[in-house]
């Protein structure tokens, strides 16, 4: 009987601590042997203590949609939720403001390994870091 089953979907990107406080959250659920109900009420609880992120204040409080996809109840309803956050979060120009982080995010990865790799293969350098390297495993920096 999978009558107090739950299928869960959570927004994506809340970190450490609230993918902890999400663990926790799931964890209890499956220890208390809970009902429907009081699993929702725990997601509920779990996204509460998630710290802001993008978009929360467009979007929040975060909706806990139950749903059992393997029965086909209440997937149109989680449906409906992720159309309304992407509307909510485009609308507000929040998605652009994160594709915005994203891409500059990107410029400085692609600039840190290019300025690493220079590095690393100029012939002076790269013996001071065969060095380096060789004491770190060794153990005998510090």
């Amino acid at each position: 009987d999978d009558e107090g089953a739950v299928d869960a979907l959570f927004a994506g990107g809340g970190g450490g601590s609230s993918t902890a406080a999400r663990r926790r959250a799931m964890r209890m659920a499956h220890y208390q042997q809970p009902t429907a109900a009081h699993t929702l009420a725990s997601l509920r609880q779990a996204l509460r203590l998630q710290a802001p992120k993008y978009g929360y204040d467009v979007w929040s409080p975060v909706p806990v949609v139950p749903c059992a996809a393997v029965r086909h109840l209440g997937v149109d309803d989680v449906w409906r939720e992720v159309i309304r956050c992407y509307q909510a979060l485009d609308s507000s120009g929040e998605l652009e403001r994160k594709r915005q982080r994203q891409r500059k995010s990107a410029l400085w990865t692609v600039l840190r390994d290019d300025i690493v790799e220079r590095v690393r293969r100029a012939p002076h350098v790269a013996e001071r870091i065969a060095v380096a390297e060789r004491e770190v495993v060794a153990a005998r920096c510090g």
